[in-house]
């Protein structure tokens, strides 16, 4: 890839993390999500009222990313059986490694159009 290419696409190499969590240490390797990627996870979190009020699941979103990001851990893959069973101190561990929705830019109430 030409230097005016790079940065235009997301790595296609994992990268490893290691969290230190009471004194044990736990390797994972991650992968990078494209834009695409991003917005499969933020449309599976949110969701429509009747009266057309959206919610967004803050809780889903996390997981969904890690489900996404996460592609070897000592646990075998992620899953959503597999990340509820972890402590709040640890799965607050795990959620600092997952982008901010929207890239980290403000969340601002959304309205849907009407329509």
């Amino acid at each position: 890839m030409s230097e005016q290419g790079k940065g235009v696409f997301v790595s296609e190499e994992s990268r490893e993390v290691e969290i230190e969590h009471e004194g044990e240490k736990y390797q994972l390797k991650l992968r990078e999500l494209s834009w695409s990627e991003m917005n499969k996870v933020l449309s599976k979190c949110t969701s429509y009222s009747a009266d057309r009020r959206g919610t967004f699941d803050l809780d889903q979103y996390y997981r969904e990313a890690l489900i996404a990001m996460v592609v070897e851990s000592p646990w075998g893959p992620m899953t959503h059986q597999l990340l509820v069973k972890f402590s709040p101190e640890f799965g607050a561990k795990l959620e600092a490694l997952v982008p901010m929705p929207g890239g980290g830019a403000a969340m601002l109430p959304f309205e849907p159009e009407q329509g």
